[in-house]
């Protein structure tokens, strides 16, 4: 069985739609796990994400903003009867332009002792889209998650 820096690196190594991916912990902000690759579509990217010294860098930093995201959707996944957040999918660019620059797509996962968050992110190179974004972090994120849940339980 492969191990989890292998199973990150992977999918960007492939260069048909994910160019970074990273694990976090949601309760405390704090980067996990993340690609490493250098042989993807977008290098600086993971470069971007992991800062400096591989802990986050000022673009992961702002992920924080995910926790509250969780916890607000959870409560109207319980007031709606449809549950907790399992999936938010965003879309960046510019507004008016007629395509997008980049795409989040995010599993979010509980542990007893934490709230886990899997980010697949797309920087839009010719051929990409959100379904194709989706459909590849969604045919990954099974083996992802099995590894990160025995890791980090």
């Amino acid at each position: 069985m492969p191990d989890i820096q292998e199973l990150l690196d992977r999918p960007v190594d492939a260069k048909n739609g994910i160019d970074a991916i990273f694990v976090s912990n949601l309760d405390m902000g704090f980067l996990l796990e993340s690609s490493k690759t250098e042989n993807g579509r977008d290098p600086d990217l993971i470069k971007t994400l992991r800062g400096p010294d591989g802990g986050g860098g000022d673009a992961f930093a702002e992920t924080g903003v995910f926790q509250s995201l969780q916890r607000r959707m959870d409560a109207f996944g319980r007031a709606t009867g449809h549950g907790n957040l399992e999936l938010s999918i965003l879309q960046f660019g510019e507004i008016g332009q007629e395509y997008y620059k980049g795409i989040l797509v995010l599993y979010v996962y509980r542990l007893p002792s934490m709230s886990i968050a899997i980010g697949f992110v797309n920087t839009r190179h010719d051929g990409d889209n959100l379904a194709i974004t989706a459909l590849r972090a969604r045919k990954n994120i099974e083996q992802i998650w099995k590894l990160v849940e025995e890791k980090y339980k």
